[in-house]
């Protein structure tokens, strides 16, 4: 079993017994594209669900009738999601073009996070529409330029320090810009009261950096420890082993989430909204209890 929030990224990821591949059938069939993120035979794939769901993003927010529209994101409206997309991809571009480092980077904590981000959003509305979406295209051009140049170690070992996630795989940077794209297009539908759902392809591919997110926004260990199964559904689905209490803090491992006395279970997207705090989502089983216990252990971000 692989450790995923022990501190530190795990350089490897199992994606179950056949590899993380289909298999196939018949003379002359070819071999099924990788869907992992952390497998380098997947990088086109995860950098055409980065383009496609960015693309989404920016559809979204481009007109200048809806530039001032609220969103489901509190009191952010779609110009506030434009100018923090902006920062998360100058952040992004900033820890990718830095020199990789295999030093010990101590793990951030995101308390004070969402507070900080607010005054730099609000401050933000100071910027015209026109130079925000600029800043956005060029940045987010930069970036998808240099996330196709990683090499497998840069796209696949914790040698990027990022300023708020620690030090991560390259393919981290494109993960979260995914679900960045991801979680505020949510953000600007649902501010619209339109029946949708978030992409499964999106959703599906990220959904292995989701622990790592729940580690970091801990708000504090509980006094009594808990231990819960996590069962996540859909192509890169996993079941996981979560153990927190005040001595390790937050411990997660892949195994038989169902051999837990509770088990949340998940697809990807209500997975990754219930991650980001949008939705109460999944099924719990077993001690209730014990789950009401568990999910209201996280700050929302």
């Amino acid at each position: 079993m692989r450790v995923v929030g022990s501190g530190a990224w795990a350089e490897e990821c199992p994606i179950g017994d056949d590899g993380g591949r289909e298999a196939h059938d018949g003379a002359g069939a070819a071999p099924a594209e990788s869907l992992h993120p952390l497998d380098f035979a997947a990088k086109p794939l995860v950098l055409d669900r980065l383009r496609v769901q960015a693309g989404a993003f920016f559809d979204l927010i481009r007109p200048d009738r809806v530039w001032e529209e609220p969103t489901a994101a509190g009191h952010w409206e779609v110009r506030d999601l434009a100018a923090q997309m902006v920062a998360v991809t100058t952040r992004h571009l900033a820890c990718l073009t830095a020199p990789a480092s295999t030093r010990h980077v101590e793990l951030p904590r995101l308390e004070g996070h969402a507070r900080r981000t607010d005054e730099a959003v609000m401050a933000a509305r100071t910027v015209s529409r026109v130079d925000t979406l600029a800043a956005l295209g060029d940045r987010f051009a930069v970036v998808t330029a240099l996330l196709d140049s990683l090499d497998e170690t840069m796209w696949t070992r914790p040698v990027v320090a990022h300023p708020v996630f620690g030090r991560v795989p390259g393919v981290f940077c494109a993960a979260h810009l995914i679900l960045a794209s991801t979680v505020y297009a949510w953000d600007i539908r649902e501010g619209r009261r339109q029946r949708h759902a978030v992409s499964a392809d999106a959703a599906d591919m990220v959904s292995p950096f989701l622990p790592k997110i729940w580690q970091l926004t801990l708000k504090a260990a509980p006094a009594r420890p808990i231990r819960v199964g996590v069962q996540v559904s859909g192509r890169n689905g996993a079941g996981y082993l979560v153990h927190v209490d005040r001595a390790d803090g937050f411990r997660c491992t892949m195994g038989d989430a169902w051999s837990a006395p509770t088990v949340l279970e998940f697809d990807p997207g209500s997975f990754l909204l219930t991650v980001y705090g949008r939705i109460n989502g999944g099924c719990d089983y077993g001690d209730l209890t014990q789950a009401r216990r568990f999910r209201n252990l996280f700050f929302r971000i």
